[in-house]
């Protein structure tokens, strides 16, 4: 499976459903290990990204809830609406540290 690399230096599995704002929004959660909000989240790319490739806030916040509710890379944090963290997944992801199973599993996955 093709990767592309972090800002960090490591090399990731590039996923097919996988958009270039769920790689900055694993990417920057990953940096970070905190909880945080679709807004905050937004407002964070806002700043980083190029005029171009700012996505709209109801895109972020779309693709968060996907990365949490059919993904699995992230997490709401204590089961509260609206606050989400990087899940144990999402570090194995960033890590590299997927098993055969859930790279398969990834992989399958349709947007």
């Amino acid at each position: 499976m093709p990767c592309y690399p972090l800002r960090c230096g490591k090399m990731v599995m590039r996923l097919p459903w996988m958009t270039g704002v769920d790689r900055s929004i694993l990417e920057w959660l990953g940096e970070y290990d905190i909880v945080i909000t679709p807004r905050v989240i937004y407002e964070n790319l806002e700043r980083e990204l190029p005029e171009a490739e700012i996505p709209s806030y109801r895109h972020v916040s779309r693709r968060v809830q996907f990365l949490a509710d059919e993904v699995g890379v992230l997490t709401k944090y204590r089961g509260k609406r609206g606050k989400y963290m990087l899940s144990d997944l999402g570090k194995r992801y960033l890590n590299g540290e997927l098993s055969e199973d859930e790279r398969e599993k990834l992989a399958k996955l349709e947007d």
